[in-house]
């Protein structure tokens, strides 16, 4: 049943990204700080998004990653196993793939390599290196648990600004981009000019590159929850990111009349 109590005056919450929110000026919102304050006090604070980090794992995670940092041309050669980098802050990624005193650089992995065969996995360099051919057939969670293996290979949080997955393969950045447009994820590509940077060994010549970069907040909260990293550090980044782009409120108006 449903019966008038009274009237009130309606408050327009003005946030900066144009988004209009219609509320009575004693609803209460959270803020990114985890107050909890009347919609009349908004002005000036960041609404908190709601929404849930996937943290889901499976073995298309773990080929994601493979996909993104592992040596597959290993096959080639005959082997039952690819080589794969793990780096010193990826004690996530040893624990994903079940390797203790996690201390190497690579490991070599056993049981995937008749699977990736079936899966028509590119077995070129990276730099060649493109979706595996029956991509398109796999159903959606295992295309996005294969994404969060690739994110988390390649992908990282750039200066509180945006989402970004780095690669020399224009033709994979492009395939990513396509598909992330499946799923509403809005995306846009920069490029990193070759050039020559110094390192302790020496100095070398490092390739044209590719940035696949996800700025938009909807479209970075829609990544948290169907996509996001297996690195705790890097979800950390990601909710950080979140919070500093939640829309923030430029102004409370009242309507001319209740409603």
């Amino acid at each position: 049943k449903v019966w008038c109590s009274g009237s009130k005056m309606v408050a327009e919450v003005n946030t900066w990204n144009n988004t209009t929110i219609y509320c009575t000026d004693d609803h209460r919102f959270k803020t990114v700080d985890n107050e909890d304050i009347v919609a009349k006090e908004l002005v000036d604070k960041r609404i908190k998004l709601f929404y849930q980090l996937n943290k889901e794992v499976s073995d298309y995670v773990k080929l994601g990653f493979i996909q993104g940092d592992g040596q597959l041309t290993d096959l080639l050669k005959g082997c039952r196993g690819v080589t794969v980098n793990i780096g010193k802050k990826d004690q996530d990624i040893a624990e994903l793939f079940e390797i203790e005193n996690h201390t190497e650089r690579k490991y070599y992995i056993k049981g995937f390599d008749t699977l990736i065969r079936v899966l028509d996995f590119d077995l070129t360099v990276l730099p060649d290196r493109t979706l595996p051919g029956t991509f398109d057939t796999w159903k959606r969670k295992d295309q996005l648990m294969f994404f969060k293996g690739l994110y988390s290979a390649n992908g990282c949080i750039i200066k509180n600004t945006r989402i970004a997955f780095k690669s020399t393969c224009k033709m994979l950045i492009d395939q990513m981009k396509d598909q992330l447009n499946t799923w509403g994820i809005s995306s846009h590509i920069t490029i990193n000019k070759s050039k020559d940077v110094k390192f302790s060994n020496g100095t070398y010549t490092c390739k044209e590159s590719y940035d696949l970069n996800i700025s938009r907040i909807d479209s970075i909260v829609k990544f948290a929850k169907g996509i996001a990293f297996v690195h705790q550090y890097k979800n950390d980044a990601l909710e950080e990111l979140i919070n500093l782009k939640s829309p923030k409120v430029r102004s409370v108006t009242y309507a001319q009349t209740a409603k």
